[in-house]
């Protein structure tokens, strides 16, 4: 299954975040600081603790509006949590494929269905 790839800049306008540092990256994942690597993102959520983002490998971080790091691409939001919970819910959403209806289905007589549904039993 490949990667779902999305930019930088598309999930800082789903976050209403400010991107500061590499707006072209593409990101593909997300995960914790100490394991997050090239292509994913992490969050940071206590302003004091950016040390935490200088060891990590990820390529972008979600932080308080408050933190500015220096040499790391970040994205300052209102609620790190909030914003961690959207990007990931965004990275994972699937399209949706019609799988017609269950040979197990009742479906009632007279009843018009478009040939674009998931129906089971």
């Amino acid at each position: 299954m490949m990667k779902k790839t999305i930019s930088l800049h598309e999930l800082a306008l789903l976050v209403e975040g400010e991107i500061v540092g590499d707006q072209n990256l593409e990101i593909h994942g997300f995960g914790p600081l100490e394991s997050a690597g090239p292509g994913e993102m992490s969050f940071l959520v206590k302003a004091g603790k950016t040390e935490l983002i200088e060891n990590s490998s990820a390529s972008a971080f979600l932080v308080p509006e408050s933190v500015t790091v220096s040499d790391r691409t970040v994205v300052r939001v209102k609620d790190p949590y909030l914003a961690a919970a959207l990007i990931q819910n965004h990275l994972l959403k699937k399209d949706f494929e019609p799988r017609g209806i269950s040979d197990r289905a009742f479906v009632g007589a007279g009843c018009t269905i478009p040939e674009a549904v998931s129906i089971g039993p």
